[in-house]
Formats: structure tokens, C-alpha cells, sequence
């Protein structure tokens, strides 16, 4: 259960609802379509919360191999982590039996069951996978609300864009193409555009006038194309 939390970025309620009809062994591909929640001393299962919360992804493949091996041998009839009775599982009760006792032991206090789910979106942050990606596994409303809460384990999306760039624009010097950037040979007022945006008379405009397109170093540099 502790693999899974972290791998799929699930809520505790999100695994304790998780039905053997969830998985898909063959595919390798895991279902979030219900949670459990207690309400008054009551477990009620039902659907996430939001629509973002109903998702499907592809696990890692020794994920998935952990578990077929635990829908084999310790699994219910119907969930996928159960009580020891083959109920629901309550969220509560694992954590007291089964998740504070092995954090003592590991020395890892206070570490929360939650902090599985952002250690599993750090963990593909650390990999490489895009923003929208680890978004929508994780069940976000939006990439917005993951770069708000996990920016900062981001730094080398924003450096792969510099490098990015700035190979593109070394491709377009050495080969005299430029960095063509959209530049309509008008502006509202019928100007060229870029004596419009308040440059330098002459500085691109060639570029624009009759081609509808100018270029970055054309502006910058007055003459280039």
C-alpha cells in the first residue's frame, strides 16, 4: 500500500477505495474511481470529490508486479487493501496499526500518510515527467495549483527552456534564417509594426512590410532577415 500511495500520488481515502476491477495488470494501468471517507464513525465509499480526482495511469512496472503478487495473496473479494476482516478498510485504523509504528521504527517521525503522495510527485519531478503530466496523475484542478504547491521542484524545466532557446536561436544565426516571430506589416493605426510598438524608424521594417513576419535579431539588430 505504501508503494502505491507514493507511485500513483494517491490520498489514503483514494487507496482504500481502490477495487480489483481498478487494475489492469496486463495493461499495467491503475483507475482511481472511488474514496473512502469516514463520516460520524461511518465509512462511506464513493467517487472522488472532483472530476480531476477520476483518473487512470500507467504504473511502473514493479510496481504493478507488487501488486499482482498482493491481489494474489492479501487482497479482498472486492478492494484491493481491505480490513483484516475483508471489510472496508478504515483510513484511521491503518494508520494507527500499521503506518505510525513503522515510521518509529524507520525514524522517520512525523512523517505523515500524505507525504507519500508528494513524495511520489517529487519523485516524477526528479524523472523528468512534464508539469501537466504529474498534474493530472496527481489529481490537480489544474497545473497551476502544481506549480503553485511544487514550483520549487521545477528549477530544470526552466533552465531546459533557456537551453532550448538558446539553440534555437544559434541554429537560426549560422544559417542566416533568423527567429521568425509573427509581425503583421500593420498595426491598427497603419503603422509599420514596429515603429508602432515605438522602435527605431527602419529597424525591422523591411522585414515586415510585404512579408508578414519579422524576425527577433532583425529588430535587435536592424538589418538581419
Amino acid at each position: 500500500m505504501v508503494l502505491t500511495l507514493a507511485y500513483a500520488t494517491l490520498r489514503i481515502g483514494e487507496a482504500a477505495g481502490l477495487r480489483r476491477t481498478d487494475l489492469d495488470v496486463e495493461a499495467g494501468t491503475l483507475r482511481v474511481a472511488s474514496s473512502v471517507v469516514e463520516v460520524g464513525g461511518k465509512l462511506i465509499e464513493g467517487p472522488p470529490k472532483t472530476a480531476a480526482g477520476r483518473r487512470t495511469m500507467t504504473m511502473p512496472a514493479s510496481v504493478m508486479g507488487e501488486l499482482e503478487d498482493h491481489l494474489a495473496r492479501h487482497a479482498g473479494p472486492t478492494h484491493v487493501f481491505c480490513a483484516s476482516q475483508g471489510g472496508l478498510l478504515r483510513p484511521d485504523t491503518w494508520r494507527s496499526l500499521v503506518w505510525h509504528p513503522a515510521v518509529r521504527k524507520a525514524g522517520l517521525r512525523p512523517l505523515r500518510t500524505h507525504d507519500l503522495k508528494h513524495t511520489g510527485v517529487a519523485l516524477m519531478a526528479a524523472a523528468g515527467v512534464d508539469p501537466s503530466e504529474i498534474s493530472r496523475r496527481a489529481g490537480h484542478s489544474s497545473v497551476a495549483f502544481t506549480y503553485d504547491r511544487y514550483g520549487h521542484l521545477f528549477p530544470e524545466v526552466d533552465k531546459a527552456a533557456g537551453a532550448k532557446l538558446d539553440g534555437l536561436r544559434a541554429h537560426a544565426i549560422s544559417t542566416g534564417s533568423g527567429t521568425k516571430v509573427a509581425c503583421p506589416a500593420e498595426s491598427a493605426e497603419g503603422l509599420p509594426r514596429v515603429q508602432a510598438a515605438g522602435l527605431p524608424e527602419g529597424s525591422g521594417r523591411l522585414a515586415c512590410e510585404g512579408l508578414g513576419f519579422c524576425t527577433a535579431d532583425a529588430l535587435q539588430g536592424g538589418s538581419r532577415c
